[in-house]
């Protein structure tokens, strides 16, 4: 792939800056800054969720503002695969980014000529609406966008709900802390019964230089005075590391797979600077503790369910 120009790259990103401003709400339960003794033995480097990275993604959003479905659908579909055992397959049984996009929107009430939504809305959807399979509910990645919901979509959704959502302070120590399980419990343990570790639902603004190689080189730069403001982008946070003396969380995007860093094997990576501002965080939980991770014959009798639903009823939008 040839080199952007700067113009390009320009034009490229901020077609697909969705992620609407949103201030916190203080009812929100809001996790727990860790004190500095406990933030002081926060280790380098985690890098352990990007082997429950989507089979799918990263998928290109499109010129379309919906970067906020496509973050709390594949945070969804990362915890499934922690709660369960296994990498949720392309096809069948991955989630739609349309449907947690568009059930978000309706929780905030935003009419059709304002594009984009914020991750309040999107966490709201996943524990009001929860998360409907792709294929009930396929993606529109070109425009003019077009939404179209399955019968079956709103039953299998039901079952694909998670229990709450909390909101993380935006510093990196609470970050990592809730990334790492340390300030929450998700709902479940990681294979080896250590604490669950879980990505972190995050929106952030997009500066024009400090992003201006990131499509090539997958390293953001700290924003410098002046900078000129694009918009806003939501992607999940799912590691962190130390490169060349620089800590960097690790964002999963949406942009597709030729944008971005290859990081053990996971395409379209971009590393963010810790010392990069965030505008909102938060984590999900995906059941009640100590709820047992479904079995494969569980799996196939929820889904023998729904296919009976798609054929003797359900609803078409």
């Amino acid at each position: 792939m040839s080199k952007r120009t700067k113009q390009e790259t320009t034009e490229f990103i901020r077609a697909r800056l969705g992620a609407l401003p949103y201030e916190p709400d203080p009812r929100d339960y809001l996790v727990a800054q860790l004190p500095p003794e406990m933030a002081a033995t926060l280790p380098d480097e985690s890098l352990t969720l990007l082997a429950y990275a989507p089979s799918e993604f990263p998928q290109d959003q499109g010129e379309l503002g919906l970067c906020g479905g496509w973050c709390g659908s594949s945070v969804y579909e990362m915890m499934k695969a922690l709660l369960t055992g296994r990498v949720i397959p392309a096809g069948f049984e991955d989630f739609s980014a349309g449907w947690v996009y568009e059930k978000s929107r309706d929780i905030l009430c935003l009419p059709d000529y304002i594009e984009g939504t914020n991750n309040f809305g999107v966490v709201k959807a996943l524990l009001g609406y929860g998360a409907a399979p792709e294929h009930l509910c396929p993606t529109d990645t070109d425009r003019p966008y077009k939404y179209v919901e399955l019968p079956g979509a709103k039953e299998a959704a039901a079952e694909n709900k998670i229990v709450a959502f909390y909101r993380v302070p935006t510093t990196p120590s609470a970050i990592k802390a809730a990334m790492l399980g340390w300030t929450l419990d998700p709902g479940y343990k990681m294979p080896d019964g250590s604490n669950g570790m879980c990505p972190v639902v995050t929106s952030f603004p997009v500066f024009k230089n400090a992003w201006a190689d990131a499509l090539e080189t997958g390293i953001v730069h700290d924003v410098l005075p002046g900078d000129e403001l694009l918009g806003y982008h939501a992607g999940p946070q799912i590691g962190f590391l130390i490169r060349d003396g620089v800590k960097y969380l690790v964002n999963f995007g949406s942009w597709g797979k030729d944008v971005g860093m290859t990081l053990l094997g996971v395409p379209g990576v971009f590393l963010i600077p810790e010392s990069y501002m965030l505008s909102d965080a938060y984590v999900l939980k995906m059941a009640q503790t100590g709820q047992e991770p479904e079995t494969i014959l569980e799996t196939i009798i929820r889904w023998i369910k729904i296919l009976i639903g798609m054929i003797f009823g359900g609803e078409n939008r």
